[in-house]
């Protein structure tokens, strides 16, 4: 009688443990920082713990621009104030550096995105994506986000932050992904890479810009591409680690003498840094009709170009369109 009610007792322990383990774990990956993969919620943050959008205090139209389209597509902005740049000292330069090197423009571009990813060190964010003010995307970009983690759970475990290191050709396991680079003007890589992935969007137009076809020419038609960063163009849209932004705030902020912030990201990524890149991305660079006074500062060799959109192949459904946004304002 003893020995059976010793048994029970045992049983009953065993399974105690068991409902706990499985509670523990199932609340450690139910949280906002592990949902992924084609599990992860594609919320009004897509599926980040925050989206930091850089802009200028005086530059009301683009966030009035760009509070429009996040309500017409369901999205939460925080934004950041970016920083001119005549207010970045010297003395607060990387060593080697001198405030005489660069624009204004590009000095300022540098700290205000350092400024976002220290926020991110400080702040503990498990994720973020950061954006520039002058872009733009597709309507269906919930979908997009959507397609692009059910991909991404099928080249990793439990979350972006962490991918297989074939990917980086190191060893078998896991490594912290830094950078998830997500709208870019372009970017070259190997097509034989064993990282690279593509998936079907049935979103894309069936003919890209001549850099996209160039570099996508392989793939299937209405494709997206997924591999290891090598050199993407631009900073419109990337996500960070709270692992990657520790490392970019130390290698750009306090190592890189490299005076264009997007061009130190992209170095960083064939060094220090593991990054992985969406070809074509799902953000893209907007310029206005009119005055080159418009554009960016930080893109003189954009500036002679007054097209009312250089980048709107990628995209069918460019959120701008007046059409969009304006049907938006009737719900």
């Amino acid at each position: 009688m003893h020995l059976k009610l010793g048994i029970f007792f045992m049983l009953l322990c065993a399974l105690w443990a068991c409902a706990l383990f499985s509670t523990s774990y199932k609340s450690q990956y139910s949280s906002s920082r592990y949902k992924v993969g084609h599990s992860r919620d594609v919320n009004q943050t897509l599926g980040f713990e925050k989206i930091f959008v850089i802009n200028l205090p005086f530059r009301t139209d683009r966030r009035d621009a760009l509070e429009l389209m996040a309500a017409a597509t369901d999205m939460k902005l925080d934004f950041s104030r970016a920083v001119k740049g005549e207010e970045v000292e010297e003395v607060a330069l990387v060593y080697g550096r001198s405030k005489n090197e660069a624009s204004n423009g590009t000095r300022g571009s540098w700290r205000s995105h350092l400024n976002v990813i220290r926020t991110v060190v400080e702040d503990r964010l498990s994720t973020a994506l950061i954006m520039e003010d002058d872009i733009d995307w597709d309507v269906r970009l919930q979908e997009q986000m959507s397609r692009l983690w059910s991909n991404l759970g099928q080249k990793r475990l439990q979350s972006w932050e962490y991918v297989l290191l074939e990917w980086f050709h190191k060893r078998t396991w896991l490594t912290p992904t830094s950078v998830l680079w997500l709208g870019h003007y372009g970017e070259t890589f190997d097509p034989t890479d064993p990282g690279l992935t593509t998936f079907h969007d049935p979103t894309l137009p069936d003919s890209l810009t001549d850099f996209y076809s160039r570099s996508t020419s392989q793939f299937p038609p209405q494709s997206r591409g997924v591999h290891r960063s090598d050199f993407p163009l631009g900073t419109f849209a990337y996500a960070v680690s709270y692992h990657g932004a520790k490392k970019i705030l130390y290698q750009i902020g306090l190592k890189s003498t490299v005076a264009q912030y997007d061009n130190a990201l992209a170095l960083s990524c064939q060094t220090v840094l593991n990054c992985i890149s969406l070809t074509p991305g799902l953000f893209h660079d907007y310029k206005a009709a009119g005055s080159p006074e418009k554009h960016s500062s930080s893109s003189p060799h954009l500036e002679k170009e007054t097209p009312h959109e250089l980048f709107s192949k990628e995209s069918r459904s460019l959120t701008r369109r007046e059409r969009i946004l304006t049907k938006n304002l009737r719900t």
